[in-house]
């Protein structure tokens, strides 16, 4: 039962070298910013709205932390601005296909723009819809199955503000201005 033994012993040792020595890569800005590259793939180009980001740092296999997030929308407007986004996760979301199960979120400096932009030829709605559907439609791979189910359990949010602005049409004057407003 030597043999045994040495075999559990080997492949425990391996198991952990394996657990730090990947621990230890992900903390590499170009090791990061190559995997992010890889789960982002070609999203500007599916969905239309310019994602991007200054710095994205792994803290732990299951948390992470992202600075200076922007998303744009199609007519280059500033959507959502988030100073610093931290995220604490379940790793084994990555794998399951029906739910994203996020334990906490601390937001801090954001900036929510809502305005009405140019859906198609015919309509126009919010960006924020736009940009949900057209995500809805992309894991949809635009037929049949359902979207993943995003669980949030908790978020801190910081000095953050949020606008509305309808374009098209006038602000009013006597009273609350419910088409325009910060």
């Amino acid at each position: 039962f030597r043999w045994v033994r040495n075999i559990v012993l080997y492949s425990a040792y391996v198991s952990i070298v394996f657990f730090l020595t990947a621990f230890i890569l992900l903390q590499i800005p170009s090791v990061q910013k190559a995997l992010i590259e890889r789960y982002t793939g070609d999203l500007e180009s599916v969905i239309g709205f310019k994602v991007t980001f200054s710095e994205i740092a792994v803290r732990w296999y299951d948390r992470f932390e992202i600075k200076d997030l922007l998303v744009e929308d199609p007519e280059h407007n500033q959507m959502i601005r988030v100073g610093n986004l931290k995220l604490n996760f379940r790793i084994n979301s990555l794998w399951e296909k029906q739910e994203i199960n996020i334990d906490g979120a601390a937001i801090d400096s954001a900036s929510v723009n809502l305005i009405q932009i140019q859906e198609n030829d015919s309509s126009r709605d919010l960006n924020i819809n736009i940009f949900i559907n057209r995500i809805n439609n992309m894991s949809k791979g635009g037929g049949g199955g359902s979207s993943p189910k995003v669980n949030i359990g908790e978020i801190d949010l910081n000095r953050s503000a949020f606008s509305y602005h309808e374009t098209g049409e006038g602000s009013i004057t006597n009273g609350a201005d419910y088409r325009h407003f910060r």
